[in-house]
């Protein structure tokens, strides 16, 4: 511990010494440039000044970046990468909603320009009826070969529902015809639209590749750097420490009511397993597949799919439900009898704390939030606040 600590204080030494080397090498090229006389030694100088400047400076913000925490970093674009995901989902969502309108639109003005035409058509047929006789000729014609009183009644009703068609049809073409200039000036706007939502989403998808290199770069990191590889395995030794302390703290101050039934106890052996994916990392202290160092894994890691479901293992309460540094998005759920499981690294967690979920319930999409092994579910059970082997409470595959 006290070695650590002259290393930290020691590195913050490096950055503030550095930082004089700057002002002192700053200063020096000041008074070299105000000289009024440039000779080639004084030229050769200043670039030596500049070059140690630059060096110096460089140096620094390796420094700097060392003194950073690297599980900060990676929740730090994490988190970034979730912001232009949902961006990219919202301004894609509208740009699809738009396709489908201008789908709906297109489909419309079909049928009315087919309506149209069709209503031109009738309306031709009966103006060049109307046209041969006259229009009073037309109608005189209709009247003057009544039979009789009552035939002529029925000739003038006939003449009458016949005008009222020709006018109806008349103001449905006119009205199709106001119909159809609307629904294209909405078919122009909304073609507009589109091409502005094609727009955004390209540049919200550039966005997200952008972050998503910068994870890429930053994992890469970890199994090309020594340094920032074993100040990463201490801050997920530390993570998992605060974890257990975050469980024991609220195992002390909460309630612990006994589930009704067999209870979390008595399924030991038979709780299903929280996915479906192959099983990776195993339980308690071995050698670290990927950095060849020891460690002690309080929990196992299943490989899956991105987006594929979590399930609870047992019933109980959400205790907690957020973003935690090195563990992404998880969830705790209190069983009840002083018993919890763990759901970590998940793309999306639906539960918020103090909703109640029952067994096999969906809680969560798998993903890859704080984790540098890419697609995984962590998984956990304790007791007491204590890590428990769950290949132990799961059944057998």
């Amino acid at each position: 511990m006290g070695s650590e600590k002259w290393e930290v204080r020691s590195e913050k030494w490096e950055v503030r010494s550095g930082i004089l080397i700057i002002l002192l090498l700053t200063s020096c090229f000041l008074l070299l440039t105000s000289h009024q006389a440039w000779g080639k030694t004084k030229q050769e100088e200043l670039k030596g000044y500049r070059d140690r400047i630059r060096e110096e400076k460089k140096r620094i913000k390796k420094v700097e970046k060392k003194e950073k925490s690297v599980l900060s970093e990676l929740e730090l674009i994490e988190k970034s990468i979730k912001e232009k995901e949902d961006e990219f989902k919202y301004h894609d969502s509208r740009l699809r909603d738009t396709e489908k309108k201008i789908e709906k639109t297109e489909e419309k003005l079909t049928l009315l320009h087919k309506r149209i035409e069709e209503e031109k058509s009738n309306l031709r047929g009966r103006l060049r009826s109307v046209y041969k006789q006259g229009r009073r000729g037309y109608y005189y014609g209709v009247l003057i070969g009544a039979k009789d009183s009552e035939d002529l009644f029925r000739r003038y009703k006939y003449l009458k529902v016949m005008a009222n068609h020709d006018r109806r049809l008349i103001e449905s073409y006119n009205e199709d015809r106001v119909q159809l200039k609307m629904d294209m000036t909405s078919l122009e706007k909304l073609r507009e639209e589109v091409s502005s939502y094609r727009e955004t989403v390209k540049k919200k998808e550039d966005e997200l590749k952008t972050e998503k290199n910068k994870k890429l770069i930053l994992l890469g990191s970890f199994r090309t750097e020594k340094s920032t590889r074993e100040k990463l395995i201490q801050e997920l030794e530390e993570a998992a420490k605060r974890v257990e302390a975050l469980i024991k703290d609220m195992d002390r101050k909460a309630d612990m009511p006994i589930i009704p039934g067999l209870g979390f106890s008595g399924h030991k052996g038979r709780l299903p397993w929280p996915n479906d994916g192959k099983l990776t990392g195993l339980f308690g202290r071995q050698t670290d597949p990927e950095f060849h160092t020891p460690i002690f894994k309080r929990g196992i890691e299943i490989q899956t799919r991105s987006g594929d479901d979590i399930r609870t293992v047992y019933k109980g309460s959400v205790i907690y439900s957020d973003w935690f540094k090195g563990y992404g998005k998880m969830l705790i759920i209190n069983h009840g009898e002083r018993y919890y499981s763990l759901y970590a690294h998940a793309s999306e967690i639906f539960p918020r704390v103090g909703e109640t979920v029952s067994e096999g319930q969906v809680i969560g999409r798998a993903g890859d939030t704080g984790s540098i092994r890419g697609t995984i579910l962590y998984f956990e059970i304790r007791y007491r606040g204590e890590p428990q082997d769950p290949l132990v409470w799961l059944r057998k595959k």
